[in-house]
């Protein structure tokens, strides 16, 4: 498990709403402002207080790869009761595309054959964000 950076969370910061998701991303990693799309691994405890983030891919300007296996393999290393996955649309759009929907579909069947909670899959831009979780029937 390797970790591009480093960021302190206070033990009651709690990501309960996209929004907070959003803030987090935005204000420890200028999600909203990066010309490429990232993924991040978001592990939680089971208050949804963040333990870890963690840096998964990073893209290209309007893709990024979304890997299933890495992404539960470093929730379940890591610990993590729940996770989140968050990632930027550098175009300012946070619709998600038919492979973020279908990247969401596949990561949710793989936490349930695991035993993990997949809380929700974020999408953030400079000044919107969209929780999948909110906005779809996914869940």
């Amino acid at each position: 498990l390797v970790r591009d950076r480093s960021v302190e969370y206070a033990e009651t910061y709690q990501l309960d709403c996209g929004s907070k998701i959003a803030d987090l991303m935005r204000g420890a990693f200028s999600a909203g402002d990066l010309p490429e799309e990232h993924l991040w691994l978001i592990c939680a405890d089971k208050q949804l207080h963040v333990r870890s983030v963690i840096e998964i891919t990073k893209g290209d300007s309007d893709s990024s790869i979304f890997p299933i296996k890495q992404i539960l393999k470093t929730a379940l290393i890591s610990g993590a009761d729940r996770f989140i996955v968050c990632h930027n649309h550098p175009s300012g759009n946070v619709e998600p595309s038919d492979a973020d929907l279908k990247s969401t579909r596949l990561l949710l069947k793989g936490a349930k054959a695991v035993d993990l909670d997949f809380t929700d899959h974020v999408i953030v831009s400079y000044c919107n964000q969209n929780s999948l979780r909110q906005s779809t029937n996914l869940w």
